[in-house]
């Protein structure tokens, strides 16, 4: 990019460049850990079965399928930023929704033990506000451990609920989020956030999740996860596109339907019945009496390994951990 800059006629010497450069916080550094499967799939296909030719020819199925996923990538990514231009009115709130890097804790470069002492894992969900006012909104992240909040579907949707619950009087909620089945796309999540859309827990008229192709910080509290569960009706979900041909989902107050497109360039939504009859919508209740905890093992391996490492003051924390044993589960 240092070539680029020269060639455009700009003077400048490497430093001084490099120092503009991170003044703007840009990073040149690779995301090794989010390539796209879809892409690293039809590569490997690609050595494996067109040996020596430089081009998939155009009647191989993989090579159509990893195209269409490109165009699609395209075009989520060109809505995405039209969102992000717009600037916004107060009533809306347009975020884009990530489940950080999972972190392992207590978090101890350097020392050697803690790479063989077993930790618990940490995960943080950011809400980040977008849109050209976007900096008038705190980002909204949502963290908790294993020893609180486990990796159930109603776990994780009670991370969502949470982040709703932050802007309980904003009248229409915009996600755009990773295409990630397990994550946000399944009807656990659907269901739960049809429940929330029509109770008096939030004011919201609608939400709508927006789907790519594959800071105020809120802690995820046991009093937080809430009994979740997935509503949908077996015999209707077959009448219903997949949930992975699905690039917007709208939820809106008064209805048990959700709304959906199955493209960003379609101007209109798609009504789609797929609850169950007898399913009602009401907030459950808390999922569990107490914290999940953790492991005794683990937590014991931890404050007689790596305590002994901490400050005085850290390790209060590690003392009080919940645990948990295997018949309570």
């Amino acid at each position: 990019m240092y070539e680029d800059c020269l060639e455009k006629g700009n003077s400048c010497s490497y430093e001084t460049y490099r120092k503009a450069v991170k003044s703007k916080n840009i990073s040149f550094a690779k995301l090794g850990e989010e390539e796209c499967e879809i892409c690293l799939l039809q590569d490997q296909h690609r050595k494996n079965e067109h040996v020596g030719e430089a081009v998939a020819p155009e009647d191989c199925i993989e090579y159509k399928e990893c195209n269409i996923n490109k165009e699609e990538a395209v075009t989520s990514r060109f809505h995405y930023r039209l969102d992000a231009e717009q600037a916004w009115p107060e009533k809306t709130s347009v975020r884009s929704v990530d489940l950080q890097k999972v972190i392992m804790l207590p978090c101890m470069p350097g020392i050697k033990t803690a790479i063989f002492t077993r930790r618990i894992v940490a995960y943080h969900e950011t809400f980040a506000s977008v849109g050209k006012r976007s900096n008038k909104k705190k980002t909204i992240s949502v963290v908790w451990h294993e020893g609180t909040v486990g990796r159930s579907a109603s776990e994780v949707t009670s991370a969502y609920a949470t982040a709703l619950e932050k802007e309980r009087d904003t009248e229409h909620i915009v996600y755009w989020v990773d295409n990630c089945s397990a994550q946000n796309k399944n009807w656990c999540l659907l269901s739960s956030l049809v429940c929330l859309v029509n109770s008096n827990t939030i004011s919201t008229e609608d939400i709508t999740l927006k789907y790519f192709e594959p800071v105020e910080v809120v802690e995820l509290k046991n009093d937080n996860v809430k009994d979740w569960k997935d509503g949908c009706s077996a015999a209707k979900v077959k009448k219903v596109p997949k949930l992975a041909e699905i690039k917007v989902i709208q939820l809106r107050r008064g209805s048990r339907k959700i709304f959906v497109k199955l493209s960003h360039e379609e101007e209109d939504f798609t009504e789609l019945d797929f609850l169950q009859n007898k399913f009602e919508l009401k907030v459950p209740t808390t999922l569990r009496p107490q914290d999940k905890g953790v492991q005794e093992a683990k937590k014991i391996d931890i404050l007689q390994k790596l305590c002994p490492f901490m400050p005085p003051t850290r390790r209060l924390f590690w003392s009080y951990l919940p645990v948990w044993h295997v018949d309570e589960e």
